[in-house]
């Protein structure tokens, strides 16, 4: 368990040495997104897991890993993914969402910290606990921006594309548990949340409140987001960590270091 940090991270000079990642709970993970991001994260159905990413004993962000979705038109073309859907879950099992990439504010403006994380990702740290945990190799990474194209992943990940602007995020949590209450109500069979009943409960128990309504297109908010992909690499933390210092970490810093980030936590 994770205890007694910041949440927030003021600007020092960071030694690239003293970096490293090491793995946390799914609850510690949430716990810690909900007070460093604006963005809204669930538990998911499948293989979830976290790793935080420390300077000494700082915490400096975290990294959410998850199950992909089934379907995914930019990511299923681009890695000619199976159409028989069979076939497809069991590639897919050689591959991760990553749902969560958050790094403290306002350390991480100063220093990019959003990109280290990223690349961190696709280390053979996260590879070799995958591997271990659940017997299958890890292949790659894919993930989705907030807003159209996301620039802490440009330049380390491969941009494929957008999503077509289809999902439940715009449906809060209370409209959510209302669907579930009128469908218990009115004997709506309501899809089941357990593993291997399907992907998404969420949005699959969303559909079938429309489909007892006669509702169309609701979950179609047309938020598009930005689709990347990058393939897992031998590369350990250390490697990454310098890399990341040389070409985008240090260069920022000493561009910002004078300057006021934006805002003081990712909560603004």
């Amino acid at each position: 368990m994770v205890n007694n940090i910041s949440y927030t991270h003021g600007l020092i000079e960071l030694d690239p040495h003293l970096i490293d990642i090491s793995k946390i709970s799914t609850g510690d993970l949430f716990g810690i997104v909900k007070h460093v991001s604006k963005a809204t994260t669930r538990p998911a159905p499948g293989r979830t897991f976290g790793f935080a990413v420390w300077h000494d004993d700082s915490l400096l962000g975290v990294m959410g890993f998850s199950s992909p979705v089934i379907n995914l038109g930019v990511r299923d073309q681009y890695l000619e993914f199976p159409k028989d859907p069979s076939e497809k879950g069991y590639v897919l099992k050689q591959y991760l969402d990553m749902s969560t990439c958050v790094g403290l504010q306002p350390i991480s403006w100063h220093w990019n910290v959003g990109k280290l994380i990223s690349m961190l990702a696709t280390s053979s740290k996260v590879s070799s606990f995958y591997k271990h945990q659940y017997k299958d190799d890890l292949k790659g990474i894919t993930t989705t921006s907030l807003n159209g194209r996301g620039a802490q992943y440009n330049r380390v990940y491969k941009f494929l594309g957008y999503t077509k602007g289809y999902g439940h995020e715009h449906i809060s949590e209370e409209e959510y548990k209302k669907m579930i209450q009128w469908m218990r109500e009115n004997d709506v069979e309501i899809p089941s949340c357990a593993f291997g009943a399907g992907s998404n409960p969420r949005m699959r128990r969303i559909a079938a409140y429309n489909k007892a309504n006669g509702i169309k297109n609701s979950m179609m908010h047309g938020k598009k987001r930005g689709v990347y992909y990058s393939p897992s690499t031998d590369k350990s933390v250390d490697e990454i960590v310098q890399l990341w210092y040389n070409r985008w970490g240090k260069p920022r810093y000493e561009r910002t270091k004078d300057k006021q980030a934006p805002y003081a936590n990712g909560l603004e």
